[in-house]
């Protein structure tokens, strides 16, 4: 398996791969005292550039982790890759070039029709939320492993969560990958251990047989702000089984995803973007804070 790796994870790994001697005794054949200066040197020179890689790159820091394409491809099986939505001609022609004849969103939008349509790529849009696949969903996967076993790719919004765990179950359905190396895949991607419901679903994950009522559509009737605040709604309500951090991943995701997707209102914006600076900055996430925000956004503009 072959993935993309960010500009900041390859610095890192390079960072790491250099000689503890950087930040102890350096020989040189300089005397002594030119050789400490030197020293000194290389270790402020070291440091300096340690920090402006961090500053430059800091973790978490990209408005839009789906912004560098490259970063985020995946090649799971011969016949399964997956990664960030595409959203330019160069994006579609990687997908092409890679032998794919079908691109899947597992994102709320579809895949652009008009970059498939110049590569003559076959779309397919089965949207799934973060707290997992429908039954249908899954349906719709188990028909698409079996119609074809030509290349796919899928793709989701980040590349990162949903779009590696529907493709690791493309691939199993497919018999082309093992649970371990599903999960493998998932911690490869960076998917989130907030995402318990897909994690859960990729570890039990069973090829099923295909519902000969199911067809695949190019275009889900599904509203893509609809199902952002669904799994918002379901973020906001507290369980046993995940941790605050898991919550709060959940929450954060959900209030950008609603953003992402809100109607032209610029009022339910700042009332999204609102609710999104207050969970960062809670520490406690009281369940009855973040139901009371939902109420009185509802209140306000549900109608």
């Amino acid at each position: 398996m072959h993935q993309g790796r960010s500009f900041f994870q390859d610095r890192c790994s390079v960072l790491a791969r250099w000689p503890s001697s950087f930040t102890g005794e350096v020989r040189c054949s300089c005397p002594s005292t030119l050789g400490g200066i030197g020293n000194r040197f290389r270790l402020i020179a070291v440091v300096l550039g340690m920090l402006w890689i961090v500053l430059r790159f800091p973790a978490g820091a990209a408005a839009d982790p789906a912004a560098d394409f490259s970063t985020k491809w995946t090649r799971i099986t011969d016949t399964v890759f997956c990664g960030a939505r595409p959203e330019t001609t160069a994006d579609f022609k990687r997908v092409f070039d890679a032998g794919c004849v079908t691109v899947v969103s597992v994102d709320a939008l579809p895949s652009d029709e008009s970059l498939a349509q110049q590569f003559d790529l076959r779309r397919v849009h089965i949207p799934i939320g973060y707290a997992g696949a429908s039954s249908k969903a899954l349906s719709m996967l188990q028909l698409l492993a079996t119609e074809t076993n030509e290349p796919i790719f899928v793709h989701c919004h980040h590349g990162q969560h949903r779009g590696p765990a529907m493709a690791v179950m493309l691939a199993m359905a497919r018999g082309q990958l093992t649970h371990p190396e599903a999960i493998e895949v998932l911690h490869q991607c960076g998917t989130s251990l907030a995402m318990t419901r897909l994690w859960d679903q990729v570890s039990s994950f069973v090829p099923g047989q295909v519902d000969g009522s199911i067809d695949l559509m190019s275009e889900s009737p599904v509203t893509p702000f609809v199902s952002a605040m669904t799994m918002l709604d379901a973020a906001a309500r507290e369980s046993p089984s995940i941790s605050l951090a898991q919550r709060r991943v959940l929450l954060e995701e959900g209030y950008r995803e609603a953003i992402r997707f809100s109607p032209k209102n610029e009022g339910l914006k700042s009332e999204l973007r609102a609710g999104l600076r207050e969970i960062q900055q809670s520490r406690s996430l009281s369940t009855q804070a973040v139901r009371q925000r939902c109420v009185s956004c509802h209140a306000s503009f549900r109608h």
